[in-house]
């Protein structure tokens, strides 16, 4: 991606603007995950004759895990826009050291990501189904974004 720079019709891609539309992406993508494991969680329950606080139980575990795997792929596209900012930083000021943040960044992402799903399966003891799902789906939510061409005024598409 060019960000900062015009492109064929003068429009400009801005990388506060593109991290923000991955952003609500995400979180729509997220909300509808949450939305769909509480569902199933109540469809597969409504058949068990276990009493409320066990439906409530299994309804809390498996949306919250849901909730933290979003989470995580949230928190890990707020790493990566932190990184190529600092990128992008870093080559007006020495353009032979510019892919260092990036690589930081990486480093960083894995550590805390990784991290916090050891964090979700062994400390917290969430439903690694639902947490690892919504976090792959969420995940590929902002590829869509990075995939999908952009329709420029102009263009026949």
């Amino acid at each position: 991606m060019n960000f900062g720079k015009p492109m064929n019709n003068g429009e400009k891609i801005d990388l506060e603007s593109s991290v923000r539309r991955v952003l609500i992406l995400q979180v729509t993508v997220a909300s509808v995950i949450v939305m769909v494991t509480a569902a199933i969680s109540v469809l597969i329950m409504s058949d068990s004759t276990e009493g409320l606080s066990a439906y409530l139980n299994v309804l809390g575990r498996n949306a919250g895990s849901a909730i933290y795997g979003s989470g995580l792929a949230i928190a890990g596209t707020i790493l990566s826009a932190r990184s190529v900012r600092r990128a992008s930083e870093a080559t007006r000021t020495s353009g032979n050291l510019a892919m260092i943040p990036i690589f930081s960044g990486l480093a960083n992402k894995l550590v805390i990501v990784g991290g916090g799903i050891a964090l979700g399966l062994i400390v917290l003891q969430l439903a690694p189904v639902e947490m690892l799902i919504s976090y792959i789906i969420v995940q590929f939510a902002s590829a869509w974004t990075m995939m999908k061409p952009e329709k420029r005024t102009g263009d026949m598409l």
